[in-house]
């Protein structure tokens, strides 16, 4: 396989992620709402011991929403397990042979996964038996390397000066889906009931790794030796052959090994890639919105998820419009290099999610909701300014890596988030008035901790040297210090 100059090609497996992130993102938020409402019945109607429950707001006793969390809490953490152990072995195999055969395999365990809680769910068992799809994510990692390959993809084929952009696009692409899938759960939900909202986001997530399969290879032949149509056959054999596995091993050791080196020779690369556990945990808040708006205000999940609409539009229209209108004012007209550019747009992301954290809790109602989520919303870009900023101050050789790296700080901050947010909701739920947004408060406080940190990191004077034209790699590189103390 040898590099893609075509314009055309280049593009195409941008436009393949697109594709995926689009369907996959439908058959996530078509089917989120409806499966909280199919958990919430099983769990309703097993805390009542009885067939049929007549009237709705009986599973909004705290009994019932407790186990719902609980179930979901201590799901997010089962799912991190398998993308905190092999994630790094997964990025490693995706730098050596490809990331196409490892895109695959990350979809394949989340789809048989989703297909195991679907049949738990059809067959009216405990709903603890659900926390067993993580286990099919040992197939590809999950999520975590999902995540990382498609970044890996995106890296391969883009140029520093375009790649935050590119990573915009990526997001307002899954953000469409947002805005779409909520309504669409809904209206679903209104008119046909849970089970086929929640079908859909199967076949979607099915569709997502046909998807994967067949998206082109990115990895060039100068840093694999193999060619587009022996890269899936070699990882093949590496899973199979028990020496190459062997050998996959020690080379992610090597590669891991080469990376912390990397992180620890340079306190702000590790602040910044330590601040994703951080923003993830925070974030995962987040995950029981529905519940908490539905249980406040004693609206139907239905309903709530409108909200998501919202928060998806708002945030669509910040990736799609605001992050790279900033993007490009910040680069333009304040003369800064792309590395000073992403590290200050980053500061701006964390002070305003801290900022939205901070409403949430305190919000007496669904307009100051609303607020909060806007606040959010501009804060949102994190990520991809920090995996931009990142890409370019180290080595090519260890973006997989690295960016596996990021997405293992992800999973640990969900590990982590899971049940601590299911508990502090629980507790909330025997509390009144502001104290109900308990999971928001300690969002608030991380994420002001993380907001120091990345304000401790030390601007170098990138633009004046690129200016003169002495800026190299190895200056690129080292342009991030730590603020002396």
């Amino acid at each position: 396989m040898t590099p893609m100059p075509e314009k055309r090609f280049r593009w195409l497996p941008i436009i393949f992620i697109l594709l995926m992130l689009f369907v996959d993102g439908i058959g996530y938020f078509v089917s989120q709402a409806p499966t909280t409402q199919l958990f919430e019945d099983i769990a309703c109607r097993r805390y009542y011991q009885s067939s049929t429950i007549t009237e709705s707001l009986l599973c909004k006793a705290p009994g019932v929403q407790r186990e719902v969390a609980t179930i979901f809490g201590w799901q997010a953490f089962f799912d991190g397990i398998p993308s905190l152990i092999l994630a790094l072995w997964y990025g490693a195999l995706a730098d050596r042979y490809g990331r196409r055969g490892v895109l695959f395999l990350s979809m394949l365990g989340q789809a048989l996964g989703m297909a195991w809680v679907l049949l738990i769910c059809w067959m009216d068992l405990p709903l603890k038996l659900t926390w067993f799809s993580s286990a099919f994510l040992v197939i590809g990692g999950g999520s975590t390397v999902t995540m990382a390959a498609c970044m890996m993809v995106v890296t391969d084929v883009t140029q520093e000066y375009n790649r935050s952009k590119v990573f915009f696009a990526c997001q307002a692409t899954f953000l469409i889906s947002e805005v779409i899938g909520p309504a669409l759960g809904s209206i679903a939900m209104d008119s046909l009931g849970v089970w086929p909202p929640v079908l859909v986001g199967l076949v979607c997530t099915c569709v997502t790794v046909a998807l994967a399969g067949t998206i082109p290879e990115t990895r060039s032949r100068e840093s694999t030796k193999y060619t587009d149509s022996n890269t899936a056959d070699s990882l093949d054999d590496v899973l199979s052959d028990p020496g190459s596995l062997k050998q996959s091993v020690f080379e992610m050791l090597s590669n891991t090994k080469h990376t912390l080196q990397i992180m620890c020779q340079n306190r702000s690369i590790l602040i910044l890639v330590a601040s994703f556990l951080i923003v993830d945990f925070s974030r995962q808040s987040l995950t029981i919105l529905l519940q908490y708006i539905s249980k406040r205000y004693d609206i139907s999940l239905a309903k709530a998820s409108y909200l998501l609409s919202y928060r998806g539009l708002a945030t669509l229209i910040v990736y799609a419009a605001i992050l790279p209108t900033l993007d490009t004012l910040v680069e333009k007209r304040l003369g800064l290099s792309a590395q000073m550019k992403d590290l200050q747009l980053a500061r701006l992301s964390i002070i305003l999610s801290s900022l939205g954290f901070g409403i949430l809790f305190a919000a007496p109602s669904l307009k100051v909701i609303i607020i909060a989520l806007g606040f959010l919303t501009l804060g949102t870009g994190f990520g991809s300014f920090v995996r931009s900023l990142l890409s370019s101050v180290v080595e090519p050789d260890v973006i997989g890596t690295m960016y596996t790296t990021l997405s293992i700080m992800d999973s640990l901050g969900s590990i982590a988030a899971g049940p601590i947010v299911s508990g502090l909701f629980n507790i909330s739920m025997d509390l009144e008035g502001v104290w109900v947004g308990i999971p928001f408060l300690s969002s608030f406080l991380l994420s002001c901790v993380i907001a120091v940190l990345v304000l401790a990191v030390r601007p170098a004077t990138l633009a004046a040297q690129q200016s003169e034209g002495t800026l190299d790699a190895d200056d690129a590189r080292s342009a991030l210090l730590p603020r002396e103390v």
